[in-house]
């Protein structure tokens, strides 16, 4: 029987983010080897048709409402109603379809009534790829501080996770991270993230340095931390720019935690259409990665693929050692800047990692032996045909 894969997540094209990024390339990778693909995705607005393309690739939109309301009891309303919304606007059409297997993307915990209802009605193979280990991390960094609520959210994760054939986890390390909470899955595997080769000729910009920050910049990314670090730098007088693109950044709020000679030398974006977000980073020197240090799960940020595939040297800002950075250093792509270190030797040592990077184009050898999507593809579809 041919396979037929139905993805489930609260992001997919036009969307931009690396997500995003991620689910496009693994549906496309899919549909290449002559299977058949729809994805449902939760948006946070109904700006869409109900049923959009991508290639041959049908893609279900449906709206819920305060999905990403920034009140956050608001917010948890919204996202408790987000499977019956699924079940309710999907329903028809994956009746008709009748998926074989199913894909899901997390974090969304709440998808969990979606997804026992579709194993129970089309006995599908269950695969779930698990990035965000909500809500562990929102709890280390003290955004969920209710014991009751936090008493909730695991009980709904351990419940959600449990429900799959498979969960995918991308760094080895949140395998006994999982197994300490005493999460009960039935089968976890190291799945690493993925990303395309850019094709485009990587050029090493002599005239001036540009330091980029760029991505979904929320409270788990410490964005202070990334201030602090471009104020240092200024202080340095190495004529280095600086640079960053997220949502949430206004220029007052920038102001008030750069210096005023830093301010002056830093650009600031909101968001970007992906071409432009490309042309920005084709124009960069370097990638900033920064993660709240309170935050116990490793993540290989989207950011940090992004960077690399665009020839970047990786800046890591942090006062742990763990997975990430032991990587990072590893394989010789970039630096890590602990509180004590000195970051005039870092940046050296950049220049020197960025010399390699168009020399031999060295970061797509690191793509291609850690995060190649046509090899993390045949792993997840692998899977279900054991």
């Amino acid at each position: 029987m041919k396979n037929k894969y139905l993805i489930i997540s609260n992001t997919f094209y036009p969307d931009r983010n690396s997500a995003t990024q991620l689910l496009v390339n693994l549906a496309s990778e899919l549909s290449k080897k002559k299977k058949e693909v729809i994805v449902v995705c939760a948006r946070d607005h109904n700006n869409y048709k109900k049923i959009t393309k991508l290639n041959n690739i049908k893609i279900i939109n449906v709206y819920c409402k305060n999905k990403k309301n920034k009140n956050l009891y608001k917010r948890g309303v919204g996202e408790l109603l987000i499977s019956k919304k699924l079940i309710a606007s999907s329903s028809k059409i994956i009746e008709q379809y009748r998926p074989s297997d199913l894909i899901c993307y997390s974090p969304p915990i709440f998808f969990n009534g979606f997804v026992k209802y579709l194993i129970k009605n089309y006995r599908c193979n269950s695969f779930l790829i698990l990035r965000d280990l909500f809500p562990y991390w929102a709890i280390s960094c003290k955004i969920i501080k209710n014991y009751f609520i936090k008493l909730f959210l695991i009980k709904m994760f351990k419940s959600f996770v449990k429900t799959f054939d498979v969960v995918g986890v991308e760094a080895i390390s949140n395998i006994e991270f999982l197994k300490k909470k005493k999460i009960d899955i039935k089968k976890i595997i190291y799945l690493p993230n993925w990303i395309n080769i850019y094709k485009k000729k990587q050029v090493l910009w002599k005239k001036q340095e540009i330091i980029f920050f760029g991505g979904n910049i929320g409270i788990g990314q410490h964005a202070e931390k990334v201030f602090n670090f471009y104020n240092k730098v200024s202080l340095l007088k190495l004529n280095m720019q600086f640079k960053i693109i997220g949502k949430n950044m206004s220029k007052d709020y920038l102001t008030f935690k750069l210096s005023s000679d830093t301010i002056n030398k830093t650009t600031v974006y909101g968001s970007l259409s992906p071409k432009m977000f490309d042309n920005e980073l084709d124009k960069s020197s370097y990638g900033v990665v920064s993660l709240d240090d309170r935050i116990e799960s490793v993540n290989f940020p989207g950011r940090m693929l992004n960077y690399l595939k665009h020839g970047l040297p990786i800046i890591l800002l942090t006062n742990k050692k763990n997975e990430l950075s032991n990587f990072i250093l590893k394989n010789k792509i970039g630096v890590v800047i602990y509180k004590k270190s000195s970051i005039a030797d870092s940046i050296l040592t950049l220049r020197k990692i960025k010399q390699r990077f168009v020399k031999d184009k060295y970061h797509n050898k690191v793509i291609n032996k850690y995060f190649n999507p046509v090899t993390i593809t045949a792993q997840i579809s692998n899977s279900f045909d054991k």
